[in-house]
């Protein structure tokens, strides 16, 4: 079996990562898992020690079962709050700078050969495809699905 040449691997590989949204669904698992963890130690440090110490601390026999969650720990879950907002920030740029790479760059090609075909009046189809892909402009990617 003859392997593809690298080329048109290349290529095929970055037309699935754009026309299949896998950007959005990377970011939108990893932003979740994050928030997931956060919210579990929101709920594991700050809520569940709060509602324990106004419920059940006057009663004694249940106090001994609660006794391993009866401190609020507010530094376990600034950290998982600081960690969620660096793993928002990390997958922003990665998706911009992936976006501008792959995006930007098939845009500004495709309009290169445009161009150069209507210059060398090789073909009349030339100038419809300029008119087509006009310059990139360089905006912010906001996740979504079309």
């Amino acid at each position: 079996m003859i392997a593809p040449p690298i080329n048109t691997f290349s290529s095929d590989f970055k037309t699935f990562i754009i026309n299949n949204n896998i950007l959005t669904t990377m970011a939108a698992v990893t932003i979740a898992f994050s928030t997931g963890t956060t919210i579990r130690s929101l709920v594991a440090d700050i809520v569940l020690p709060s509602l324990y110490t106004l419920f059940f601390k006057k009663v004694k026999i249940l106090s001994g079962a609660f006794a391993p969650i009866s401190a609020i720990n507010v530094d376990n879950f600034l950290k998982e709050l600081i960690s969620w907002v660096f793993v928002v920030i990390i997958t922003f740029l990665l998706i911009q700078y992936v976006i501008r790479r792959l995006v930007v760059t098939q845009q500004e090609k495709k309009l290169n050969i445009a161009l150069q075909e209507k210059q060398n009046g090789s073909s009349v189809a030339a100038a419809s495809i300029s008119e087509q892909y006009s310059p990139p402009q360089r905006q912010y990617f906001t996740p979504g699905f079309p």
